[in-house]
């Protein structure tokens, strides 16, 4: 009886030993298993930024040679002052409107960098203290700004041809720039007098009023509205958050002493619903803002006029 019984706890403790064994080896093989996708995901990652460094060399040696960027197959045309390193200074650029005979965005900043994300194909443009002018058949917009923003640009299949390969003939195939946007690029960033967002914030809030030190100003000429803020946000739905907002509604005239009073709204926050979706703040001037929703549920929709 004794014997079966140490018989059987010797098979136990055997089955034990085997069993503690098998799980060390599954541990010690999970974890070099671990090890090896880490490296893997290290020479991928290192592999991935030497591409996107490369692709920054070949872009910058470009804008270098040429004082800008431009090709007939880019939207976007690119000029520049100055290059110091990274740092390309006095820049202006225009985006190529859908026909390709225009421009329906035009911007300029005191400098900028440029960076590449390869992983989601596009060139990410630094930049601070410029602006950005919007026309189209419907609507003119402006929106300025002074501390650093970034504004994405998509990055083409064939890159590496428009930018290594050259095309003399690029200059000339520029479309024409309107007279409203040569006046707005050839206005200085920031001039004595004040500019158009800043004396319309002026005659809604008042000479001193703190919005005339917010980060972002926009000026909706298409519904006589401006705009204040020091951040934003793009929510999920789709809605644009701006904290703390300030919001002056313009009738006509243009705070006249003859015209309607002009309307002045201040909010923690407020919510911007557009008619399409944007992922940038500057795609702003190409949409229609629906209605406005500040803290505490008040709604303003704005009529299609």
């Amino acid at each position: 009886m004794g014997s079966r019984m140490f018989g059987r706890g010797a098979l136990c403790a055997l089955v034990l030993t085997v069993a503690i064994i098998c799980g060390q080896r599954g541990s010690c093989e999970g974890q070099k298993g671990s090890a090896k996708n880490g490296d893997q995901g290290s020479a991928a990652s290192k592999a991935n930024k030497s591409r996107e460094a490369e692709a920054e060399n070949l872009i910058y040696a470009r804008v270098s040679k040429e004082r800008g960027f431009s090709h007939p197959n880019f939207p976007y045309v690119l000029h520049v002052e100055s290059i110091k390193g990274r740092k390309l200074q006095g820049i202006q650029f225009m985006r190529r409107d859908k026909t390709g005979k225009g421009y329906d965005m035009v911007g300029k900043a005191s400098e900028a960098e440029l960076r590449v994300d390869l992983a989601h194909q596009v060139i990410l443009v630094r930049m601070r203290h410029g602006g950005f002018f919007f026309e189209d058949e419907d609507t003119e917009e402006t929106a300025g700004f002074s501390d650093w923003r970034v504004h994405e640009v998509a990055l083409p299949p064939d890159w590496r041809d428009l930018v290594t390969k050259s095309s003399r003939t690029a200059g000339k195939d520029e479309p024409r720039v309107s007279a409203k946007a040569k006046a707005f690029l050839a206005e200085d960033l920031f001039p004595s007098k004040p500019r158009e967002e800043d004396r319309k914030l002026r005659l809604a809030f008042g000479d001193n009023c703190q919005e005339l030190k917010a980060t972002i100003k926009l000026v909706l000429a298409s519904r006589g509205l401006v705009l204040a803020a020091d951040t934003f946000n793009i929510e999920e739905d789709g809605r644009l958050k701006f904290t703390p907002c300030s919001i002056a509604l313009f009738s006509a005239g243009d705070g006249d002493a003859t015209a309607p009073p002009i309307t002045t709204i201040r909010s923690v926050s407020a919510f911007l619903q557009l008619d399409r979706p944007i992922n940038t703040l500057w795609a702003l001037g190409d949409r229609k803002i629906v209605s406005v929703e500040l803290a505490g549920g008040m709604r303003v929709v704005l009529n299609k006029q």
